[in-house]
C-alpha cells in the first residue's frame, strides 16, 4: 500500500518512452527492469537505444531520448569529465575498485597502493570498447600516457595474466576475488564507477520517464544488496 501510495495517480493511460543505454549496461543492469515494464505497465511501450556511451550525453540533451543511461568514472570522490550545465546525473549503482596483482608480485607487498605506483608497472584491461574498460583506459593515461597495458579478451584471461605475473587489473570490491594465486590491494585514490540516469535540465516533465527512473532504481538497489 505504501508503494502504491508513490505511484505518481496523473499517470496517463499509455506512452511511450525512449532510453538510450550502452549494451552492457542494458544487460547487467535492466534485464529485470524490462521484464517487470513488460508485466505491470503493459500500457507504456519503452524502447532502449543502444549506443556508444560518448553518444549519450549528447543524445539526452537534443531530446532524441528521454533519458539515458550512463556510466562515470570518480577519482578522489571528483568526476574525471565534468557533465555540461544541460544534464542532471542521478546515480543508481556505485562500485570501488582495488588492484589485483600477483602474489610473486613486488607490488603484493604493499597494503595500499596509489595509481603513481601502478602505472609504473603493466596493466591488464579487456580490448573491448565501451564502458569498463574504457575509463580504465582514459584513468591510466591521465597518470601515465605511456603507461604499459596488455590487453586481454576475456576476464579469465586476464586473471591468468596476473597470476602468472604478466601484470596487473583492477578489481570490484562488491566482486569476489578470483581463485587465483593473487592478491587485492585497496588503492589509496579512491577508485569508483557510478552509473546512474542522465536526464535533461531542460526537458518538460514527464511523469512516465519519473516513473521508470524510480522503478529501476528500486530493482537494481535491490539486486544489489543480495
Amino acid at each position: 500500500e505504501l508503494y502504491e501510495h508513490f505511484i505518481p495517480e496523473d499517470m496517463p493511460g499509455s506512452g511511450d518512452l525512449t532510453v538510450a543505454v550502452n549494451k552492457k549496461n542494458k544487460n547487467y543492469f535492466f534485464a529485470k527492469v524490462i521484464s517487470l515494464f513488460y508485466k505491470k505497465y503493459p500500457q507504456y511501450n519503452v524502447t532502449y537505444k543502444i549506443m556508444n556511451r560518448h553518444k549519450i550525453p549528447d543524445a539526452v540533451m537534443s531530446g532524441q531520448v528521454d533519458v539515458g543511461v550512463q556510466s562515470f568514472l570518480k577519482i578522489n570522490k571528483n568526476f574525471v569529465v565534468s557533465l555540461p550545465e544541460e544534464l542532471v546525473f542521478l546515480p543508481f549503482y556505485s562500485s570501488e575498485y582495488n588492484l589485483l596483482t600477483s602474489i610473486d608480485s613486488p607490488l603484493s607487498r604493499f597494503n595500499s597502493i596509489s595509481m603513481e605506483t601502478i602505472v609504473k608497472h603493466p596493466i591488464v584491461l579487456m580490448a573491448e570498447s565501451d564502458l569498463i574498460s574504457d575509463l580504465f583506459y582514459e584513468m591510466v593515461n591521465l597518470y601515465d600516457s605511456q603507461s604499459d597495458i596488455i590487453w586481454a579478451d576475456s576476464v579469465e584471461l586476464q586473471e591468468h595474466m596476473v597470476e602468472d605475473g604478466l601484470g596487473n587489473m583492477f578489481i570490484s570490491k562488491n566482486n569476489p576475488v578470483p581463485k587465483i594465486a593473487g592478491r587485492s590491494i585497496p588503492i589509496t585514490n579512491s577508485i569508483l564507477v557510478e552509473c546512474g540516469f542522465l536526464l535533461s535540465t531542460k526537458a518538460a516533465d514527464n511523469p512516465l520517464r519519473d516513473l521508470f527512473i524510480k522503478e529501476s532504481s528500486r530493482i537494481i538497489s535491490q539486486d544489489s544488496s543480495m
